[in-house]
């Protein structure tokens, strides 16, 4: 019975579909922590009042770093994060030598 159970299920549907649940309660949690956010590392309970429907999977995290960081942190501390990620990728990111002249070749601007 167990394993015909198992074969009735398509795990990658599953997943997508607790995924795309739980992001849209995770929007719906941002537009109500608009301003100041729910709290640093408080996803998992402060989406609890935003899920309409029930379901057997306790979600400690959006799935979605952006998403959680907008929710823990308010929009402008969800901006930041991404500025700051933006920043670390321009800083990171190997810069390109043109091999006929030796010049540095400038990737962002």
């Amino acid at each position: 019975k167990l394993r015909a159970r198992f074969a009735e299920m398509n795990l990658a549907e599953q997943f997508e579909e607790g995924r795309l649940l739980i992001w849209g309660i995770a929007l719906t949690a941002a537009r109500f922590y608009f301003s100041t956010g729910s709290g640093l590392g408080t996803f998992h309970f402060s989406h609890l009042p935003f899920q309409s429907q029930s379901v057997n999977t306790w979600f400690y995290n959006a799935e979605n770093l952006y998403l959680e960081a907008i929710v823990d942190l308010g929009w402008v501390g969800g901006l930041l994060v991404i500025a700051v990620l933006a920043t670390f990728i321009r800083i990171l990111w190997p810069r390109r030598i043109d091999t006929l002249t030796g010049k540095r070749i400038e990737r962002f601007g």
